[in-house]
């Protein structure tokens, strides 16, 4: 926005001190923005005296108007004032500025493609699905929340505004708080302008509803720089370090560690880890008393624990209630995920916006740790996570001393119990992994490090994949594809010679595309939910001998997306694989139609993008179809 004219407009609510909004308008006068700009300050009045400011600072003009509609109200009224400015600056009084410079970032920002809101903070509270925000919010009443007249909830309020408004809220409740804001007049004129509120309700309704105005328009809200209030600041940001000193947890793992160790805590009985899997529903009273019990992430919403965990910071937020009353302690990382993936602030950094986090550590019942996707600080040891936070569960058992841990809900596959069904849109594999098998590989090295007893309480359906050694890349697809549509805990053993446990046996060149569930007399006949190789696919009929059969099957699981890429590669690079592989059926109109042939695309250019080396030795032989495939999906 070269040459545009910007124009700073502060709001002030006659009721409050003048002191704030007279430091500020110094700080305005003598602190170089990096920008040109006009001032003008709105003042809500509440009182018959005048404002006497006007001498001090005469290049500020001042307007005058009723206390309507808060700060948002104040703001409405200046920008739409007389005069034409092509940018605008909104502030509230009590701000402050963090150096020189301050406003020409604003500008910039706004200028990029695509921006149509920017401000200090995206308030991290409400980034979440709007159905996460109201099981979030459920219950909650604040003051001045009221709907024709009668009080009402939160979310109620926000949802009777928006209507009134015409506001269309979008899918998550994102928004930019409105302590500091900037935005063009062409966005302004866009949205038409800010909604205003009655009272205290509609105006936090209103906070939201200004982004949601921007979105709806195809625009981007965003920070203005590289961490909240990096330029202007307000009292609100609690843990701001030149506002206040920032009070860092108390409790650090090593700490806990310690103290249990010296109380004995924990030695009179074994530990129960829960998870979210299918097993959890088998969790019954009597196991809760005769076990210690720690939970992960969401369980501790559903039942008392010993010990609730999370790694990442949006379970403690959902769960704040349950925080409260349903667990003697919390563990947390020092630097918390969020929204499953590493975080960059640390833990009392969320204490502002999650409130129940400074609870418990003001209680003594927040234990901080530090996690290997974060810096470590002094106190803890690192406690590494390589898939799931079962691992660092596991860990902190093995460090509390624990020798007897049983587990339910820690299961393969890719379901959650039904107790969790609301949560499988939002948090089911969040991560990226493909299974929740991925971590009973590290799982077992640290009950081994520890000398931990650990095992299921609800053994596993065990699934005998019976084949020799030519068939283990099918036995790895079978796996796969078992796991997949698991909806019990299952445990596949590979090898001529049966398992001693009792087994089902199936071949290892078998698929599955069914619901693998229990079933009693597992030496019966085979299941409904395996296909046998020779058996005619639904949209393919299998002829030929095994090999080719076992290939062409490959192809159609690839294709279906029961088979990952990588096992595609992998058969490649050790000569495996064959044109057969490549030899994808047709699209049918039938449901996923499209998203199968998106799967067969994907494959069939991985498969033409890959280094044709002699450590795979497949040669030539491959491009023809591949390149056959290309045009049969293009």
């Amino acid at each position: 926005m070269p040459g545009s004219r910007v124009l700073v407009v502060v709001s002030y609510y006659d009721a409050r001190p003048i002191d704030d909004l007279e430091r500020l308008l110094v700080a305005l006068r003598t602190t170089p923005a990096g920008w040109p700009f006009d001032l003008r300050v709105v003042v809500n009045r509440d009182r018959d005296r005048p404002l006497a400011l006007a001498e001090r600072h005469p290049a500020v003009e001042f307007l005058e108007r009723p206390n309507e509609g808060y700060n948002i109200g104040a703001w409405e009224h200046g920008w739409r004032s007389a005069g034409t400015y092509d940018g605008y600056l909104f502030l509230q009084h009590e701000c402050t500025l963090e150096g020189e410079g301050w406003l020409a970032p604003f500008v910039q920002r706004a200028a990029e493609p695509g921006v149509g809101l920017v401000g200090e903070r995206l308030n991290p509270a409400w980034d979440a699905p709007w159905a996460e925000i109201e099981k979030r919010f459920a219950g909650h009443s604040l003051p001045g929340h009221q709907i024709d007249g009668r009080p009402a909830e939160r979310l109620p309020t926000y949802a009777h505004f928006f209507a009134r408004q015409g506001i269309d809220r979008g899918a998550r409740g994102d928004h930019l708080q409105t302590l500091v804001l900037f935005a063009t007049r062409a966005t302004l004129e866009a949205i038409g302008g800010f909604p205003v509120g009655r009272d205290y309700g509609e105006a936090i309704a209103a906070e939201i509803a200004i982004s949601k105005r921007v979105q709806a328009h195809g625009l981007r809200i965003c920070e203005v720089g590289d961490r909240p209030f990096r330029h202007v600041s307000h009292p609100q940001w609690k843990n701001h370090p030149r506002r206040t000193k920032r009070r860092e947890p108390s409790l650090g793992l090593e700490r806990f560690v310690n103290d249990c160790a010296a109380e004995l805590r924990f030695r009179d009985r074994p530990w129960l880890m829960l998870g979210k899997g299918p097993s959890f529903a088998h969790l019954t009273a009597g196991h809760r008393e005769q076990f210690h019990t720690f939970g992960l992430n969401h369980v501790v919403r559903e039942v008392p624990l010993t010990i609730a965990h999370a790694i990442d910071v949006d379970v403690a937020a959902r769960c704040a209630d349950a925080l409260r009353t349903n667990c003697r302690w919390l563990l947390m990382p020092r630097v918390p995920h969020a929204h499953s993936a590493a975080g960059d602030r640390l833990l009392e950094d969320w204490f502002g916006d999650i409130p129940v986090l400074d609870e418990l550590d003001r209680e003594g019942r927040l234990v901080w740790y530090n996690l290997s996707t974060g810096r470590a600080r002094p106190g803890s040891p690192s406690i590494e996570v390589r898939h799931f936070s079962s691992e660092a569960a596991m860990q902190i058992l093995g460090l509390l001393g624990a020798r007897t841990v049983r587990s339910l809900g820690i299961d393969g596959g890719r379901s959650y119990s039904g107790r969790f069904a609301d949560l499988a849109a939002s948090t089911l594999l969040a991560n990226g992994k493909p299974l929740f098998d991925r971590q009973f590989e590290h799982l077992r090295e640290i009950v081994a490090k520890h000398r931990i007893d650990w095992s299921p309480l609800v053994a596993p359906l065990v699934v005998h994949a019976a084949g020799d050694a030519a068939l283990e890349l099918p036995a790895r697809v079978l796996e796969y594809s078992i796991q997949k549509h698991a909806s019990v805990p299952v445990e596949v053993v590979f090898g001529l010679v049966p398992p001693p446990s009792p087994a089902i046996r199936i071949g290892a060149a078998s698929f599955v595309d069914g619901d693998v569930a229990t079933l009693r007399d597992r030496s019966g006949p085979q299941p409904d939910w395996v296909v046998d190789v020779g058996t005619a696919r639904p949209w393919h009929t299998v002829q030929g001998p095994l090999a080719e059969r076992w290939l062409d099957l490959f192809a159609e699981a690839v294709h279906a997306g029961v088979v990952p890429t990588a096992l595609v590669r992998r058969a490649v690079r050790r000569g495996e694989a064959s044109p057969a592989l490549l030899r994808l059926p047709p699209p049918v109109p039938a449901p996923g139609a499209e998203a199968r042939a998106t799967e067969a695309r994907m494959l069939a250019r991985e498969l033409a993008n890959l280094e044709l080396s002699a450590s795979f030795r497949v040669g030539q032989m491959l491009i023809a179809p591949v390149r056959a495939a290309m045009r049969l999906w293009s």
